[in-house]
């Protein structure tokens, strides 16, 4: 427990200490994914040992093709403001070239009108089989998440490759600007 808290805070600083000030009409939200919690299809790619950190970890193929992952749908007090989103994650593949990405879907009621991989960064310093910290960001205009329904999912992806693409430690926080 003191593991998390104290992981908590550091990512928290570091969010605070690289964002840009907050407003006080900004809403931040955070959720730390680990996966010695249950997220979203977590049971299907959960395997034990040798994890970043704690006992578990996320990893896919190109067949299962999506690791863990979160998805959060907007309520309507966050509609209609611009979004950025952060996310830190550590991955891992046993096999070069790197195919694994990040990847954020930005869904509404007219269907998906956001998705982006996020991946290249980490892959020029990459050694293989070696954990590696993904930081990133995107930023959504307000007109995008203004409608009946918005969900931002975010979850690890790998659409090709005979390697397997692990997943451990998702951060993610959600900046709502007016």
């Amino acid at each position: 427990m003191k593991k998390i808290i104290l992981t908590s805070i550091i990512v928290s600083s570091l969010f605070l200490g690289c964002s840009k000030k907050v407003k006080p009409t900004d809403v931040i939200l955070s959720n730390e994914i680990n996966m010695e919690s249950r997220p979203l299809n977590f049971e299907s790619t959960r395997v034990e040992n040798n994890a970043h950190s704690g006992k578990y970890y996320s990893s896919t193929d190109s067949i299962k093709q999506f690791a863990v992952g979160y998805s959060y749908v907007l309520p309507d007090s966050l509609k209609g403001r611009k979004l950025t989103v952060y996310f830190t994650a550590w991955l891992r593949e046993s096999e070069l070239p790197l195919d694994g990405s990040v990847v954020l879907s930005l869904n509404t009621s007219k269907g998906n009108v956001g998705w982006h991989a996020f991946g290249d960064k980490y892959r020029p310093t990459y050694k293989a089989g070696e954990w590696v910290q993904l930081n990133d960001s995107i930023t959504y205009q307000a007109n995008l998440i203004a409608g009946d329904y918005v969900e931002l999912g975010i979850i690890g992806m790998k659409s090709k490759g005979k390697d397997a693409f692990d997943m451990d430690d998702l951060n993610i926080k959600y900046k709502f600007s007016k």
